[in-house]
């Protein structure tokens, strides 16, 4: 006899790879499932023509990417940014990171609170501290931006409660 299983939609495997980032979600279903899981997510907020995966498996980090529509969630080369949300300094201090790995990056004080580093050759990304806010954020491109937008989009993070 030949048999097969069906699973639940929110089985207990379903969950593992939502928070795996192996699920592609509408932008719906990514802000409850953040708001079940009680992770502290900042995005850059819905994007026609995307979906979303969030990888939340290593404690204190949160790690959101904007895919087109259609695409297998675990080809990440077709990412439109990817934003991560590291919980504090230390969580920052004890991983590596692929954003901006190294030594050639610039600091950049944007305001009173806001304080950026970007890579001036590679400009494919940007890490984000607050004096105000103990996370560190850090959005990832695909392509070299131009300094102003990528200020602009740290500006236009948010928080979902």
């Amino acid at each position: 006899m030949v048999g097969f299983y069906v699973i639940a939609p929110e089985s207990a495997l379903v969950q593992k790879l939502v928070h795996a980032g192996q699920v592609e979600m509408s932008s719906g279903k990514f802000i409850n499932e953040v708001k079940q899981d009680g992770v502290k997510v900042y995005w850059l907020g819905p994007v026609s023509g995307y979906v979303y995966t969030i990888n939340h498996e290593v404690a204190g980090i949160a790690d959101v990417f904007y895919l087109p529509n259609g695409t297998d969630p675990s080809d990440k080369k077709a990412f439109l940014y990817e934003v991560k949300t590291y919980k504090s300094q230390s969580v920052w201090d004890a991983h590596t990171h692929t954003i901006l790995a190294t030594a050639n990056t610039k600091t950049i004080a944007v305001n009173e609170v806001l304080s950026i580093r970007i890579n001036p050759t590679s400009m494919k990304g940007v890490i984000a501290t607050f004096a105000d806010k103990p996370e560190i954020l850090a959005i990832a491109y695909p392509k070299p931006q131009i300094l102003s937008n990528m200020i602009k989009n740290v500006e236009s993070l948010k928080l979902i409660r």
